[in-house]
């Protein structure tokens, strides 16, 4: 394949970055009035452990941004294999995204859905600017794992399942062989 130019135009880097692939996250939070919203996000990632902090984006113009800043906290399930109809599900603009879906409060009061493999519960510690959208840092408070299981990935704008690899690799003791 013969290299070539970059292609920076929104809609051509999107379609770049889609052959990156990655997890699947519902983040989570209430509003002043006890109402939860919610939105799928792909772009969860962690920072630190020391002290324990993930991030994530959302568009300016997403609703649960001004929620999620508003509140100062929120949460973030992290989905199964099985949960491509979830994902689809709170990544569509709906009045009440909420609506027969099952869930628990968390300690810091937002939504941790019932269906997920783990979550994290964080207070907001910083957001940032990232152009189109806010990069949000948050402060991880408590978590949980409810069943090891393999998560949801999205790749070229599908939602997918890890396979096993064929080949003998063993990346913990950096053995592997390519």
């Amino acid at each position: 394949m013969k290299p070539t130019q970059p292609d920076t135009d929104p809609l051509g880097l999107k379609e770049i970055l889609a052959h990156y692939p990655t997890g699947v996250t519902i983040v989570c939070s209430m509003t002043d009035e006890d109402q939860p919203v919610g939105c799928t996000v792909s772009s969860f990632s962690a920072v630190s452990l020391d002290p324990p902090l993930v991030l994530f984006s959302l568009k300016n113009d997403s609703p649960s941004l001004d929620v999620i800043r508003s509140a100062g906290q929120f949460s973030i399930s992290v989905l199964g294999a099985e949960h491509g109809d979830l994902a689809y599900w709170f990544a569509r603009w709906r009045e009440d995204k909420f609506t027969g879906i099952r869930w628990t409060a968390g300690q810091n009061r937002c939504p941790i859905l019932d269906d997920a493999v783990s979550y994290f519960e964080c207070e907001l510690w910083r957001a940032y600017d990232g152009g189109d959208h806010r990069i949000i840092v948050g402060s991880v408070r408590n978590t949980g794992l409810r069943r090891k299981q393999d998560p949801l990935v999205i790749h070229r704008g599908e939602f997918k399942q890890m396979v096993e690899s064929s080949e003998d690799t063993d990346l913990r003791s950096g053995n592997g062989r390519s």
